[in-house]
Parts: C-alpha cells; structure tokens; sequence
C-alpha cells in the first residue's frame, strides 16, 4: 500500500509522517526526530495510520501476509512429511531384499494372482541390471548348466501385463518398472555374464517392460 506523506501515531513518538516508503521500511518524520520502521510489521506493535481506511488496510495486508507464510510452512512440512514417508517404505523394502539376497535359497509358495491386480515382483539382476534397464528387458535362463530348474527363474512366466517389477541390485531396490506383456521364451540368447556365472548359456525367458524408473 502507498504511505508516503500519511499521517501516522506513534505509541511514544506522537504524531508523524511518512517521508520515505521502500520495500520493507518506511521512514517517518517525527517533531524530535526521524526514525527508520520494518513494514508492515511496526502497525502491528507501536504504528497506527490516523486515517482509518489506510489502517485497516495494512492490518489486511499483515494478515495476508501471515495467511500466505503459514499456508507456504504447511506445503513445506506436507512434503517433509511425504518424503519422510517414501524413505520409510523404501528403507523396509531395501531390508526385505538384503534379507532375501543373504537367506538360504529355496522353492517359495507360489502367491495367488488376484483378477484384476496387478502382482508384484522382486527380480535381482546384479550386473546386467544396467543393460537389461537400458534395454527395456529382463531376462533369465530356463535351466542351469546341469539341466535344472531354478524356482525364481520359473517365476518369469510368471509376470503378466501391468505387474510391477522391483529391479534389484547391490543389495537394494534400484528401479520400478510394468511388464508391457507375458513373459517370452528367446532361443540361443548369449550373455558373458551367463558364461562367467556358471549358468547354462543359450534359451531362456524375457519380459518386456515399460522404461524403469531410477530409485
């Protein structure tokens, strides 16, 4: 609001005018002196405008003003709060897949598919997370070297279209992503990490995905 040559109280100084309007002070000419004040925050304390209107004008600007800082601290600590709970979630599915990473491995029960929603998969890739992400696949083999079947690689065929696939790596979730489609078999698919790891090199299964989602 424009205060410059108004006529303001003062609670000790008496009766001044405003010589001096900038943002964030106003500077006031009193009879013993001329004295620099924070605006609006000084008509909140020992100010007053000797013109009603002009008053009641700045106490709705602080009150404005007081409404738009509380309003932008209840943003701030709504997402503090958001993010408080995201870290949660992911710090308790992070131990969930240390947990499984460093247990014995054996055949789970099978979970039920519910029509209509989607299921959820954990799928730990090491180091072909980064290829098989770029690509937009994942990928296992359908027997090892001696013929058998490994439980978590059956589970591939598994993934229908929209299930959520956790990719994890390192010991953590690293990305979500969906499956685009069922899970495929490709024939004589070759991988220096398959010939390194041991594992039977050549058919195997592969879901597409819809592009991943860094963690």
């Amino acid at each position: 609001m424009e205060l410059l040559n108004q006529k303001v109280k003062h609670t000790s100084l008496g009766i001044g005018t405003i010589i001096e309007q900038a943002s964030g002070y106003v500077t006031i000419e009193f009879p013993t002196k001329v004295s620099t004040f924070i605006y609006p925050d000084a008509f909140t304390q020992f100010l007053c405008c000797e013109d009603d209107t002009s008053q009641a004008t700045v106490l709705q600007e602080i009150a404005d003003a007081k409404f738009e800082k509380e309003n932008q601290m209840r943003i701030v600590e709504e997402a503090q709060q958001r993010a408080e709970e995201q870290q949660s979630i992911t710090k308790a599915a992070n131990k969930a897949v240390a947990r499984s990473a460093s247990s014995p491995k054996k055949s789970a029960a099978k979970q039920e598919r519910i029509p209509g929603k989607p299921m959820t998969f954990y799928v730990f890739q090491g180091n072909t997370f980064d290829r098989e992400s770029y690509h937009g696949y994942i990928w296992a083999p359908i027997t090892n070297k001696a013929d058998d079947t490994i439980h978590h690689w059956d589970r591939l065929t598994d993934i229908k279209p929209g299930d959520i696939i956790l990719h994890g790596c390192d010991g953590y979730i690293q990305a979500v992503s969906t499956a685009k489609g069922d899970a495929t078999i490709v024939i004589n698919r070759e991988s220096s990490v398959q010939k390194s790891s041991g594992k039977k090199r050549g058919d195997g299964s592969t879901v597409s995905m819809y592009k991943s989602k860094d963690l």
